[in-house]
């Protein structure tokens, strides 16, 4: 099970690395930017997002965060005897 921790950080790693590099190599075109993003302060989340694409990218944030809630609660109901 470690190991599969150790993968998904990884993966993180390098899907943020390969962002970045992306971001870095289209910055001398003209684009524009679009963030969205969820901050979780306890159980109260909170969207926020700039650009045209924000609404997607927003709703893509909530999916993401319910998605790894649930991947982090499942460990929990699982082991429950």
């Amino acid at each position: 099970m470690f190991r599969v921790f150790l993968v998904l950080i990884f993966v993180g790693f390098i899907l943020i690395f390969t962002a970045a590099t992306l971001i870095a190599l289209t910055s001398n075109t003209q684009s524009t930017t679009s963030v969205g993003g969820v901050l979780l302060i306890g159980p109260i989340p909170i969207v926020f997002g700039y650009g045209r694409l924000a609404p997607q990218l927003s709703e893509l944030a909530i999916i993401l965060t319910i998605v790894a809630i649930m991947l982090f609660l499942v460990p929990f109901f699982v082991n429950r005897k």
